[in-house]
């Protein structure tokens, strides 16, 4: 059994009329306690990943209104955060952001306003630096050293005023090079710093970011700066690709310039530690695909070993090269040295310091020697 209803459509008395109201005139605040808890990302360009990422505290109060319009008010400070650092799509590198560094609102949310500093930490040697260039083959000198990399972002949040600044904290006060004074670190990096300009701080900076080492300052500055900019980042480039193979390799490819000679015949350096730095060995000179001996391939060579974990005693062996300056025919071959060296290096600042030192290690052992000479005798 079915049934079938009609029902009158032309009858609306029972019918109920809805009514659609519109909202004018509502204003939403929003006022926010921001916490660590928050993450915070502003992303300025999501292609190329120029994005500020963080946490940290403030006070905002968000506007919006049925008009479509939004006010940002307060302000953000970082407790931890990174800034992807980018340039024409050839670098991209994260940077750590400041504890303090801080973001402010006055109304509208793209013209925030930037407080913010940013740094990149890099081991490098600042043997590049120094003053003295005749010590920057020293192994006490080339080894690695934290430089951070400062970028300072202040203004507006779309186009910032960019600074660069450099910083390097607890350097040795006194670094034991062989028959040559100590060397004062932390006094040549400052002095470095004060004798640069901003365009070669630039310059210094990008060696870092990119090449992860510093280049020489001079090395710009003769007639042929260009072409030698050139072989300059060529062979830096390849020498920091091939470093990568290994942490404890370090690879200096010196391609001279850029004629094609220089593929012929260039300047290499390959030196490997082991035992966390302890053993280091070292082949340096020049290279040629003309080589007509093993030997000849093998160019000077240099072992160095720390007999302390401090570096005062170290045994050398070694095997130079001797330039021949009364024969210099085409078919002459240059004598071989070979020899090795047992070194000891002690630090002071005067005569008066030295000899106290070993006054006082002579005290020392002729208290021990009684001390001992008493327990025997108890």
């Amino acid at each position: 059994m079915s049934f079938v209803n009609f029902k009158d459509t032309t009858n609306t008395k029972n019918e109920t009329k809805k009514r659609k109201n519109e909202l004018t005139g509502i204003t939403l605040d929003l006022n926010l306690d921001i916490t660590p808890d928050a993450y915070t990302e502003i992303i300025f360009d999501i292609k190329s990943g120029d994005i500020i990422r963080g946490r940290g505290n403030g006070d905002l109060k968000l506007q919006l209104n049925t008009n479509g319009e939004f006010n940002m008010f307060g302000l953000i400070e970082f407790t931890e955060g990174a800034y992807n650092f980018t340039l024409y799509d050839i670098i991209n590198k994260e940077f750590n952001i400041r504890a303090g560094s801080r973001i402010s609102w006055f109304g509208d949310p793209y013209q925030g306003v930037l407080n913010l500093t940013a740094t990149y930490r890099q081991l490098t040697s600042l043997g590049p630096i120094l003053s003295d260039q005749t010590l920057a083959d020293d192994p006490q000198i080339r080894r690695k050293y934290p430089v951070e990399v400062l970028l300072k972002l202040n203004g507006p949040m779309l186009s910032p005023e960019i600074e660069f600044d450099l910083e390097s904290k607890d350097l040795p006060d006194n670094v034991v090079v062989e028959g040559k004074p100590p060397v004062r670190l932390n006094f040549e990096f400052a002095a470095f710093k004060a004798r640069i300009d901003e365009q070669e701080l630039k310059r210094q900076v990008f060696s870092l970011i990119i090449l992860r080492r510093f280049s020489p300052p001079e090395s710009f500055s003769t007639s042929g700066s260009i072409a030698g900019s050139v072989s300059e980042f060529l062979s830096n480039q390849l020498s920091y690709w091939l470093s990568q193979v290994d942490e404890n390799l370090e690879i200096d490819l010196d391609l001279g310039s850029l004629d094609p000679e220089a593929y012929n015949t260039f300047q290499l350096r390959l030196s490997y530690s082991f035992f966390n730095g302890r053993l280091r060995v070292t082949r340096d000179g020049s290279y040629s695909n003309q080589y007509r001996s093993d030997l000849a391939a093998i160019g000077d060579w240099t072992v160095d070993y720390l007999l302390t974990p401090d570096g005062k005693f170290r045994v050398k062996m070694f095997n130079r090269t001797n330039i021949n300056a009364i024969n210099t025919s085409v078919g002459s071959q240059n004598p071989m040295t070979t020899g090795f060296s047992l070194l000891h290096t002690q630090n002071f600042n005067d005569i008066n310091e030295l000899v106290g030192k070993a006054r006082e290690r002579r005290k020392e052992e002729t208290e021990e020697a009684v001390v001992d000479d008493k327990i025997i005798n108890q």
